[in-house]
């Protein structure tokens, strides 16, 4: 599991990708939107998204924990497949970077140093 806060889907996935030395390959119309996200005249898959997760599991375990999701009314997609390799690619596309958007940059700026 990894969160989807900062750099959104695809920083998240990126991140994914280089700790555990894999591809992931994403089909970008099989992700469940928040209403209206898909409107924006923006990457969503870029935007900041706090609550959500990356959930990899065993293909064989997909369609279970997708139920269990259904069952506590938590949206859930199966959207992609990881693979041996490197990179992430989304609609067979290379994914190089994971910038941030201004608002999560903004958002960012006000954390403490530690």
């Amino acid at each position: 599991m990894h969160d989807v806060s900062e750099g959104g889907v695809k920083r998240a996935l990126l991140e994914v990708t280089s700790a555990n030395d894999c591809r992931i390959d994403v089909d970008s119309a099989l992700i469940e939107y928040a209403d209206g996200a898909e409107a924006l005249d923006l990457d969503v898959l870029r935007a900041p998204t706090y609550g959500a997760l990356i959930v990899v599991v065993d293909p064989d375990n997909s369609a279970r924990v997708q139920d269990v999701c259904s069952e506590l009314d938590v949206p859930a997609s199966d959207a992609g497949v990881v693979s041996e390799g490197e990179g992430l690619y989304i609609d067979d596309e290379r994914v190089q970077v994971g910038h941030r958007m201004a608002i999560d940059e903004v958002y960012g700026s006000f954390r403490k140093e530690r």
